[in-house]
């Protein structure tokens, strides 16, 4: 069962990869004709103030988050496991918050991303529940980063930020804001068979 999961996992990850490539110089314009229909702050079933996810977040099954205001929720690939939170930037570029997560402990996983001669280590952000390894790169000449942290014995979370730079409000917010349900690493098998309403 685990290595079954292990290799949806590693396939559900290069496909939020490549989807996430391509909504960030893909011209998005931040409508949501074709998107879930949620702006971020609405939920299914949620206080009708609001306050409630302002407190403790949005529920995204193996997460909860508060999502940037003004991005639009959305899943490339339909299910919980590729979440995405996108706000237009113009060029047809797409700053994106993009959380993901990987089988494997947060050393192998740097080692990983530093193979690449694009990325850089920069400093370590403490932010809410975790103190984030963080990578800096550039992705269609907007500087990008992504968050690294050790969510359980056996799984990392990384939430990516496309177009969106190291130290930015807006992800550090997110990142405040980010938890992993209780029982991560069962939730992470139900966010495959979730599907995100469209």
């Amino acid at each position: 069962m685990k290595k079954v999961l292990f290799k949806f996992l590693l396939v559900s990850m290069i496909c939020v990869l490549a989807l996430s490539l391509v909504a960030c110089g893909g011209g998005n314009s931040g409508t949501s004709d074709s998107d879930s229909g949620l702006e971020a702050g609405e939920v299914e079933g949620g206080s009708e103030d609001g306050s409630d996810e302002a407190a403790n977040g949005e529920d995204f099954v193996w997460f909860s988050a508060v999502p940037p205001a003004g991005f639009e929720i959305k899943s490339p690939g339909g299910t919980y496991t590729t979440i995405e939170f996108s706000q237009s930037i113009g060029g047809g570029n797409s700053a994106i918050i993009a959380p993901t997560f990987g089988a494997g402990n947060i050393a192998s996983k740097l080692e990983d991303q530093l193979k690449s001669d694009t990325k850089t280590q920069g400093p370590d952000v403490k932010a809410g529940l975790f103190t984030w390894t963080t990578i800096d790169f550039t992705f269609n000449g907007h500087p990008s980063t992504i968050y690294m942290a050790q969510m359980t014995d056996d799984y990392v979370v990384y939430i990516h930020g496309w177009c969106i730079g190291p130290n930015d409000p807006t992800m550090l917010a997110f990142l405040e804001s980010f938890k992993p349900s209780n029982d991560v690493e069962d939730m992470l098998g139900e966010a495959f068979n979730t599907s995100f309403p469209r």
